[in-house]
């Protein structure tokens, strides 16, 4: 009986989600693949040569302060499966989407993830934002095997949590030491750090002060302060003014593109000429909209630059342009544009939609993405590298100095 409820709840869910994007014309011409898709009463995969849909499932937040994150990946997803459909499919079959507002929320984030591995036709779910979001979320999928894949969750036991477990975006380890890296390739000598009081701000700034440990007898520069704010904070004075008074002329932010806006411009007010240098997840064209002048001069380790001439970048953020509106792409669509795509490889490679045969494809695979190639270690972390960027004239501008992998910069420091 609760198994039909389950199914019962799942397909209410489902046609919700459809019903909520009712008004967008790419449903019409075989731009977007969504599905009604039932949960089958057998369970298990569709017999060789039928006629039924692949199912995937997105679930992000599609509403709320981080509705743009969630709107990208969102897009992302819906192209991928619309190409690889225009294509025939895979392996003789359509691809569909059941799509989730999540509103980045654990608790909702949970309920939806029940809904999901609920219906036995969903093969691999793509998304979540947040890594706390994303962890409570895992625990589901991996208890059930299904295959999430995620391109922003960054805390370090994200993971670990189980073999079904995947992400294409660096660690919160590689990012925040990345962040040290550039300082100290900058020329800092008083670094500051402002975290955002989450479990994620936490987990960066432990990252990036365990970093610090292991180089600090072998620079030239001090950690002078950290700082910390809330979800939400307007009015960073009190912070700027503790980074002046301790002589800083490097700020690490350790915060989305949201909370280094309006610091900038805070911060740009008091010290013109102070660095500042922020993660991957504020490396979007929405902090220069937000951060106008303010944004000049930060800099950050990051992935695809949408302006890059290399024809793999273009082609995507061209055909990305054109389904989202004119939107400009980001890396971590990108990055989730690849997830569907690997998923897809996976399934082709092993001649079958099983969750558990898509899962051991991506451990064996090398993919040559738009942001590089990449592979999966032992627990579903993505084997890649970064690039250093800084904002110049309005855009990202890649730097002519190069990140090096941790170890490798580590030795350098000798």
């Amino acid at each position: 009986m609760k198994r039909w409820i389950a199914l019962l709840l799942a397909v209410v869910l489902t046609m919700s989600a459809l019903a909520g994007c009712g008004g967008d014309d790419k449903k019409d011409d075989g731009g977007k693949a969504e599905t009604q898709a039932a949960a089958k009463e057998d369970g298990g995969e569709p017999a060789e040569g039928s006629d039924d849909p692949i199912v995937f499932a997105y679930s992000g937040p599609l509403t709320g302060d981080n509705a743009e994150y969630g709107l990208l990946f969102k897009n992302a997803v819906e192209l991928a499966v619309k190409q690889q459909n225009e294509k025939g499919g895979v392996l003789g079959r359509q691809i569909e989407v059941i799509e989730f507002d999540d509103k980045n929320s654990a608790e909702e984030a949970g309920s939806i993830a029940e809904q999901i591995v609920g219906n036995d036709d969903v093969v691999a779910v793509f998304g979540h934002f947040a890594s706390g979001v994303a962890m409570t979320a895992a625990q589901i999928y991996q208890e059930t095997g299904v295959v999430l894949m995620s391109a922003s969750a960054s805390h370090v036991d994200y993971s670990s949590i189980g073999d079904y477990i995947f992400r294409n975006n660096v660690t919160q380890k590689m990012e925040a030491t990345n962040c040290l890296q550039i300082a100290i390739g900058s020329g800092a000598k008083k670094i500051g750090v402002l975290k955002l009081k989450t479990d994620w701000g936490e987990s960066a700034s432990t990252c990036f002060l365990e970093g610090w440990e292991k180089i600090k007898d072998k620079v030239d520069c001090e950690l002078v302060a950290q700082e910390e704010f809330v979800d939400g904070t307007t009015d960073y004075s009190s912070n700027i003014t503790k980074f002046e008074e301790a002589g800083c002329d490097c700020i690490v932010v350790l915060g989305m593109y949201g909370s280094l806006g309006p610091f900038a411009k805070q911060y740009r007010q008091i010290n013109k000429d102070g660095m500042l240098i922020s993660v991957g997840s504020s490396y979007t064209t929405e902090l220069i909209n937000l951060a106008g002048e303010a944004a000049e001069g930060i800099q950050f380790p990051g992935g695809m630059n949408a302006d890059s001439t290399d024809p793999k970048v273009k082609a995507y953020v061209d055909a990305y342009k054109e389904y989202a509106d004119g939107k400009v792409p980001e890396n971590m669509s990108a990055q989730t544009y690849e997830n569907v795509q690997m998923v897809i490889q996976a399934i082709e490679n092993a001649g079958s939609a099983d969750r558990e045969a898509i899962k051991d494809e991506l451990y064996n695979m090398t993919f040559e993405g738009i942001t590089g190639t990449l592979s999966y270690d032992e627990i579903g972390d993505a084997v890649k590298t970064q690039v250093w960027y800084v904002v110049k004239d309005g855009k990202f501008v890649e730097s002519d100095k190069k990140l090096q992998l941790w170890d490798d910069f580590e030795a350098s420091l000798q």
